[in-house]
Parts: structure tokens; C-alpha cells; sequence
């Protein structure tokens, strides 16, 4: 599993997935410390010239497994999370046995 720590990383990912036509991000909007709309903002701009990108904002009464499966649903092509450790682990499990990077 790919993971970016800093923008050259990203974007060495990036264009490894520039064949991906659609990708699923389910993202945490109250982890971390910083600013979620700029965080989103971001993570949108460095995807989008690769990939559409489709959001599933996580909720106090939605469970990340269930943002997981609306992804799965849609016949996502990748499904990306952004959040803590807890949004990561449960979208992670959510994904164990399917064949969705």
C-alpha cells in the first residue's frame, strides 16, 4: 500500500495511478489539529489532474466500513482515506479481502 509523506512522494504515487479513473477518499474532517477544508482542498488538488476524485466525509452516526462499501458500491478503481489512526485502521479493514487497492 502506497503512502505519501511529503508532496515529491505524492506525486512519484501519482503517477503510478494515472492510469486509476476513479478514486474514493474517505476523509475525516475533525482529525488532526490543522484546518480540514484547506486539508481537502490539498489532497483535491493533487489528485484531481489524475484521477476524479469522490468524496465520503466521515460522521459521528457514519461508520468509515460504510463509506468503504458505498465506495464499493460505486465500483470506485482506488479507495483512499484521510484521517487519524482510526479512520486509516477502519477503512484498511474494511478493505481485507477485496481486491481494491
Amino acid at each position: 500500500m502506497p503512502l505519501a509523506i511529503n508532496v515529491a512522494t505524492a506525486t512519484a504515487i501519482l503517477e503510478q495511478l494515472r492510469r486509476t479513473r476513479v478514486a474514493h477518499l474517505i476523509f475525516n474532517p475533525v482529525s488532526g489539529q490543522g484546518n480540514a477544508d484547506q486539508d481537502l482542498a490539498q489532497i483535491e488538488e493533487l489528485l484531481n489532474p489524475a484521477m476524479e476524485v469522490v468524496v465520503h466525509l466521515t460522521a459521528p452516526n457514519v461508520h468509515p466500513r460504510e463509506l468503504v462499501e458505498e465506495a464499493i458500491a460505486a465500483q470506485a478503481d482506488l479507495i483512499l482515506a484521510s484521517g487519524g489512526d482510526g479512520t486509516i485502521s477502519a477503512v484498511a479493514g474494511a478493505l481485507i479481502g477485496t481486491d481494491f487497492p
